[in-house]
């Protein structure tokens, strides 16, 4: 019966392995997007994301608003793959790159690669005011 017991001791070591394994495995996300975050930038500029996470694909609208002088944009698509998403601004085309942050739980995002100047944490309606 010993030998029987410790011969499954490798097959057991294996499932092991391989369990602990898909856990942390990079295919698998270790955050969820999914929900709305919001962002201030100066005084008067604020940002809100709707997000949405189906594995890795992140979804979701953007948009943005300035309360001085009352413009921005609406309804933006933000598309991309866990943990990285993207959306363009549709007056100037400025491109707003984002990546998640699970560990602090909030989203730099760089614009037109110049270095990230944006902060989203979680909250707010996800909706723009109209």
């Amino acid at each position: 019966m010993f030998a029987a017991a410790t011969g499954m001791r490798p097959l057991i070591l294996f499932w092991i392995a391989i369990l602990g394994t898909a856990a942390c495995s990079p295919i698998s996300p270790s955050g969820v997007v999914t929900g709305n975050w919001k962002a201030q930038e100066g005084h008067s500029t604020f940002y809100s994301l709707a997000l949405t996470q189906d594995g890795r694909i992140i979804g979701g609208t953007a948009c943005a608003w300035d309360a001085e002088v009352l413009s921005g944009f609406r309804e933006v698509p933000v598309t991309g793959r866990y943990p990285t998403f993207q959306f363009t601004e549709p007056r100037y085309g400025s491109i707003f790159t984002g990546k998640y942050e699970a560990g602090r739980d909030e989203i730099p995002i760089d614009v037109n690669g110049k270095g990230t100047n944006i902060r989203f944490t979680r909250g707010g309606t996800g909706q723009c005011p109209r």
